[in-house]
Formats: structure tokens, sequence, C-alpha cells
């Protein structure tokens, strides 16, 4: 698997609905399309119910089964909940899918995905 492509188990999300009414867009291999990724989950790019590109930062699989990554990335969202400051992204909507926590952003610059 290259740096780009995501793992073969994040097929299973593509096209699908998420909490607040945001689906996750397919590249042409099925896969949803990435934005970014970090050590702990990927970025990936969704739309909203009403027509805007959204950010869905989703925990990895393999670290959603370690309790000290999950309880670190829900505590950021419940942090970053709490704060309010031009230079740092507001998250819109937390959820879970397929037994991975999520939050929702705005994209703020333009992707090449």
């Amino acid at each position: 698997m290259s740096e780009t492509q995501l793992p073969e188990y994040m097929k299973e999300l593509s096209d699908k609905r998420l909490n607040g009414g945001y689906t996750l867009y397919s590249a042409a291999d099925g896969s949803p399309v990435r934005i970014d990724a970090g050590a702990s989950a990927y970025i990936l790019k969704a739309k909203s119910s009403s027509g805007f590109d959204k950010a869905v930062k989703i925990l990895r699989k393999e670290r959603a089964l370690e309790m000290s990554s999950h309880e670190k990335f829900l505590q950021e969202i419940k942090n970053l909940v709490l704060v309010s400051h031009p230079n740092i992204i507001k998250i819109e909507q937390t959820g879970s899918i397929k037994l991975r926590d999520h939050t929702t952003l705005p994209i703020l610059l333009p992707i090449k995905a």
C-alpha cells in the first residue's frame, strides 16, 4: 500500500451516511476520498446534506482497538468543543461509524482530492 492509499477495510465506509447527514465521497477504486492522514486517524472528504464539502476525521481501525488511542481521540474532541478561537477549526459533528469514532470539520483550503 502506498502512502496515499487507504487500507482495504476503508472501502466499506464509501458512500456511507454519517451522523448529521454527511456522506463520504467515493474514489474511482471504491475507497473514500482521502484528504490527509496522521498516525491515529484519516481525514476523508464528505458532503453535507446541504451540499457543502466537509472533512471527516476517522480514527484508524488499529487505533480504535487501543483503549489509550480511543480515549485520547475522545478527549481531543471534548477539548476542541470547549475552545473558541479563530486559529482553531471548530468541530461541527461527532459520531461513530463501523465502531470508529469520527469528527466532522469544515474544509478551509482547496484540496486536490
